[in-house]
Parts: C-alpha cells; structure tokens; sequence
C-alpha cells in the first residue's frame, strides 16, 4: 500500500497546550481561534487539477504528521476483506439485544437519538466494552480495574461477540504493531500484567479470551458524529475505529486538518482522538457499524507501564 504524506507545520505541543486538558471539541469560538493560528493542510498538490479544497473528498491511503514527523492519524481505506467484514457483521448481531438504544431527550450527544438514524436491518444504538477498566470517577493508580457488566455473563450475547470477534481483535493488533510499534507493545504489557495481577483475579477468565491489547471498544450502529475529541486518552496514543456495512458514500471530516476523507466499509483509522477534531456524517440508507478501540491511561498507569510516545513518520518510511 502506498502512502501521501502530508503534513501541518505547526507543533503539536503547543497546540495541546492551547486546547488544555479536557478540550471536548465543542466550543465553536476556540475552534475558530485555534484555526486562525494553526493553519490546515495544504492538500492542494493531491487533488486533481482545478478541484477545490473546500469540497475535496480524498480517498487515497494518508498519513498526517506535524512538523517534528509525529504521526496524527493513519488513513487506511478499505484496508479489511470482504470475508473479515462479513464476520464483524455476523458477530455484530450478537450486540443487537444489549446494544444501549438512543434517548430523545438530549443530553450527551453520543446517545441523543438525533444523531442516529433508522436506515437498515441493524438497530441504532451504541455499547461501550472492557476486560478491565476503571469505572468513571474511580480511575486512580490504586482503584481496581474491572469488567463491563455485560462481559461477565459467560453465556450472555456479549460474551458470544467476544468469541467471535477475537480473529478481528487479533488483525487490528497487527496493523497497531506497524503503525505504532511502541503503543503496541505497551499495550500487550498492559495485558500480560492484567492476567497475572491476583487482586483482579475475577476478570482472568474473561481477559483470557480478550485478545485486543486495547483497553476498550466502543459498538456503535447508524449514528452520525459531531465535530468532536476524545479528551480521555493520550495525545501521543491513536483509536482505532473500523467501519463495516451496506451504505452509501460516508465523510469523515478532520477539521483541525481542513480535510475530509471517504469512509467507507472496510476502513481502518488510527488518529490522535485527543487532539484531531473528527466527525462523521450520516447515512442515507443502509447500516453503518463502527468499532472504535481506545486505551486508558489509568489502566497503563496501574500496571505501571510507562505511556508510549509518539510515532513518527521516519521510523516507518
């Protein structure tokens, strides 16, 4: 697979600085602010003669990187076969009946049902999963991690997804293991402490079949997504989100960029959820699944693995 490298000639350190700590995407003067004195892309020489920037939908496989060669995001279009997509899919069905199903009145957006649409054969709706995370509010180096819930039932459908995603688990721990070599390994560290910690001995079983080095992965069906960050992660760390289904054209917008890139079934994306503003435009018809996968801080810093750094764009070409 060939790769364009574009890049932003701005610093990401003193962009994060700018943003703060917990920075959700959703103040619409700071992003202005942030615009005027971090320039986007120049993605000019990859488009055809005379097309436009402001309506370019690029669709070739991209990496981002700032100016000291840190790599922000990985654009890997259609990088999943069409046999792994019919298995995502078929594992997919197991969900529909836990699957948390969109609220009318407001509130946060990720479950607020105007953002979800009925389009398809599949339900609307989203499920966050974990072998071992801290429960909001109890995420120090000294709370314990634990399960979702839903992953304790050992014949519960959750349970069933997880059997049957484990290839796919395995392949997007591959693809990390190039793209950022470093996360990878810490990642696996993470786990390898988890199944051998005697104080959380209750979820081994459940961490013996979870074959992701990622903490968690978050379920989400024909939901379009607002401009937003991931303000819970590291900058330097990339999610990992998967789009499977039957739909028409989709964008994944990267506004902190100026771009807008085709996300069609089959795509792979690593990005810096931290500090890349992204959004998803919905579906017309069809179903749309997205898998996002996403570590902890506070679970590396319980099993005191130290937090990886940045990837750069040297280190692979």
């Amino acid at each position: 697979m060939t790769f364009n490298a574009v890049g932003v000639t701005w610093d990401t350190e003193s962009y994060a600085e700018d943003l703060g700590k917990r920075n959700t995407g959703q103040n619409a003067h700071l992003e202005a602010q942030l615009i005027a004195k971090y320039p986007p892309l120049d993605i000019q020489p990859h488009l055809a003669h005379g097309a436009s920037t402001s309506t370019a939908i690029l669709t070739s496989p991209m990496v981002v990187t700032n100016c000291k060669d840190r790599i922000l995001v990985w654009y890997l279009p259609q990088i999943l076969s069409t046999s792994r997509q019919a298995q995502i899919l078929a594992a997919t069905k197991s969900l529909q009946h836990v699957m948390h199903r969109p609220r009318s009145n407001g509130g946060n957006w990720r479950s607020d049902s105007a953002h979800y649409t009925m389009a398809g054969e599949f339900t609307p709706g989203q499920i966050n999963m974990s072998a071992a995370w801290h429960r909001q509010a109890h995420e120090t180096p000294n709370d314990l991690p634990c399960a979702t819930p839903v992953l304790r039932m050992t014949d519960g459908p959750v349970r069933q997804w997880l059997m049957e995603f484990q290839t796919t688990m395995a392949f997007l721990n591959a693809v990390l293991s190039i793209v950022h070599p470093e996360l990878y390994a810490a990642g696996e560290k993470v786990m390898r402490h988890l199944r051998k910690d005697d104080k959380i001995e209750d979820v081994h079983e459940i961490l013996d079949h979870w074959m992701s080095v990622f903490t968690a992965v978050s379920a989400v069906i024909n939901r379009e997504s607002p401009l937003h960050r991931d303000p819970k992660t590291c900058k330097s760390w990339y999610d990992m989100m998967l789009t499977v289904g039957q739909y028409q054209e989709a964008i994944l917008e990267l506004s902190t960029f100026g771009v807008r890139l085709l996300y069609n079934a089959r795509t792979v994306i690593c990005i810096s959820g931290k500090l890349v503003r992204h959004g998803v435009s919905e579906i017309e018809s069809g179903d749309r699944i997205v898998y996002s996968f996403y570590m902890r801080e506070s679970v590396h810093q319980f099993c005191s693995v130290p937090l990886a750094t940045w990837m750069h764009y040297s280190r692979w070409s």
